[in-house]
C-alpha cells in the first residue's frame, strides 16, 4: 500500500488507471500534521550552521589585532559565536511563495523553481538549499524588487550589493592583514558581523555582468568560491584568512548581459531569463503600484480606489521602474495642484510623458 492511500484527510484523486493521487502540498501539511502528533515536528526548533571548524574558530584572537578597529570587529565576531541559525521550512511561508506569481507574473518561472525546492526541503526535513539564481533581463523590468519580495517571503534579511561599483576583488573577500588598511570583505562582515544569528541570509549580487574583471583587478574572483555549492563550504576572506562555510547563502544575480560573464561563471548561476511583462501584466501592476502608493501615505480614502483608463495607458508607455516613479509624481502633482478639495483625481497630464522625460534628460 502506497504512503498516499494511507493519508487519510487530504484530498485525493484517481489517475487514468484508477489509482489514487494525493497532492504534494496536501502531502506536505499531513506529514507536518503527522509529526506534531508524534511531537516530531517543531517550527521553534533551530537548525543551524557552524561558520569555522572548531580548531579554526579557537585561532581567533583579539589580541593580535593590529588596529583598535581591527580588535573591535574580532570582538564582535568572538562575541556573535561561531554559530548561525538556518532557515526552518514552514508551510505558511509556502502561501507567501505562492502570492509572488500573481505579484510577478514575468517571474512564474523562478517562482516556480524557488517553490518546488522550497517543498522538496519540507518532505525531506532538509534545511533550505536554493542554486545561485540569476535573473537575466532588461534593466527596469523589477529584478532588485523581485529578490527583495523572496527574502520578504521567506523571512530572511536581504542585502544588496552592486557589485557593478567594486573596485577589486578586497571589497567581497577582503584584504590580507599585512595591507595597509587591511579590513574584511562584505561577505565575511555579513556573516559574522551584521547577521549574528542568522545563517542563510538573501545577498543580491546586483548587475553582476558589469562588475570589473580585468587580469590586474577582478571583482568576481572570490564567486567562483562563493557559488560553487561543492567548495563554498571553504569560503576564505583574506582579512580573517580561515575558511569560512558560506554554502547556505541565498544568493542572487542580476545580469541584463549573460554573455558578458566569462563561461566558467556562467556555469555557476541557474539563470533565468525574465521578459518584459505584458501590457496587461503592467496594467494589473500599475493598479497594484498605486493602492500601495496610496497606503505608504495613508491617503486612500482622498483618491479613487482604481486608476482610470487613461492614466493606465500614460503610465505603461516605459518600464516598471518609470511606472513607479511616474505613478508617485502624478500622486504628488495632483495634491500639489489642488485648491483646497481633500479628494484627488489623477489626470493624464500629472503622469510626465516620455517627451516631458526626454527634456528633463536635455536639461540635466
Amino acid at each position: 500500500m502506497s504512503s498516499a492511500k494511507r493519508l487519510p484527510t487530504a484530498s485525493k484523486t484517481e489517475d487514468a488507471s484508477g489509482r489514487q493521487q494525493i497532492s504534494i502540498d496536501d502531502l506536505i501539511r499531513e506529514q507536518m500534521k503527522r509529526g506534531l502528533d508524534r511531537q516530531e515536528y517543531n517550527p521553534d526548533n533551530k537548525v543551524t550552521v557552524r561558520l569555522f571548524r572548531s580548531g579554526d574558530w579557537e585561532r581567533i584572537d583579539p589580541i593580535v589585532a593590529e588596529s583598535e578597529q581591527e580588535e573591535a570587529f574580532i570582538k564582535r565576531v568572538i562575541e556573535n559565536g561561531p554559530e548561525r541559525q538556518l532557515h526552518v521550512c514552514r508551510v505558511e511561508v509556502l502561501d507567501e511563495l505562492n502570492a509572488l506569481r500573481t505579484k510577478f507574473p514575468n517571474f512564474r518561472e523562478v517562482t516556480t523553481e524557488i517553490i518546488g525546492r522550497y517543498k522538496i526541503s519540507l518532505l525531506g526535513g532538509a534545511p533550505l538549499s536554493l542554486p545561485v539564481i540569476n535573473l537575466q533581463g532588461p534593466p527596469g523590468i523589477g529584478k532588485t524588487t523581485y529578490v527583495r519580495a523572496v527574502a520578504t517571503a521567506l523571512g530572511q534579511p536581504f542585502h544588496d550589493l552592486k557589485i557593478s561599483q567594486m573596485m577589486d576583488k578586497f571589497e567581497l573577500a577582503g584584504m590580507s592583514k599585512g595591507w595597509r588598511g587591511a579590513r574584511p570583505g562584505k561577505i565575511a562582515r555579513i556573516l559574522l558581523e551584521e547577521e549574528p544569528k542568522e545563517g542563510q541570509p538573501v545577498i543580491l549580487f546586483d548587475e553582476l555582468c558589469m562588475a570589473k574583471d580585468t587580469e590586474d583587478h577582478s571583482v568576481i574572483h572570490p564567486l567562483y568560491t562563493l557559488f560553487d555549492r561543492d567548495s563554498a563550504g571553504h569560503f576564505r576572506d583574506l582579512f580573517m584568512d580561515l575558511p569560512m562555510d558560506t554554502s547556505f547563502v541565498l544568493a542572487f544575480c542580476t545580469t541584463n548581459n549573460l554573455e558578458a560573464l566569462r563561461p566558467a561563471l556562467r556555469s555557476r548561476l541557474s539563470s533565468f531569463h525574465i521578459e518584459a511583462p505584458s501590457r496587461e501584466e503592467m496594467r494589473l501592476l500599475a493598479q497594484k503600484m498605486y493602492r500601495q502608493l496610496l497606503e505608504r501615505f495613508n491617503v486612500k480614502v482622498h483618491f479613487p480606489d482604481l486608476l482610470s483608463n487613461a492614466i493606465l495607458v500614460r503610465l505603461t508607455e516605459g518600464s516598471i521602474r518609470d511606472m513607479k516613479l511616474n505613478l508617485e509624481r502624478a500622486v504628488i502633482r495632483a495634491v500639489g495642484e489642488s485648491n483646497g478639495q481633500e479628494r484627488f483625481r489623477l489626470r493624464p497630464e500629472h503622469v510626465p510623458s516620455i517627451q516631458d522625460r526626454k527634456r528633463q534628460i536635455g536639461f540635466m
